[in-house]
């Protein structure tokens, strides 16, 4: 199985699922079901979310904007 790409939080997000995580937090690209929450907050919301987790493969998920994702190259 691949594991999920790791990312940075390049700002705190003021909507989606976790407002209020910090900039610099690190996130991983969820693989689990999110039950359409990152496809409700994007056509709600007017931008492209997805779904992360704060540790691979565990959640809880939430959605976050895509722009705000930095990936990060291990």
């Amino acid at each position: 199985m691949k594991s999920p790409t790791k990312y940075r939080l390049k700002e705190s997000p003021t909507t989606g699922g976790a407002p209020g995580s910090p900039a610099g937090t690190i996130v991983y690209e969820w693989y689990g079901h999110d039950y359409g929450a990152a496809s409700f907050d994007s056509m709600f919301l007017g931008e492209q979310y997805m779904s992360v987790s704060r540790e691979p493969g565990e959640g809880p998920y939430f959605t976050v904007p895509v722009r705000l994702l930095e990936e990060i190259h291990e």
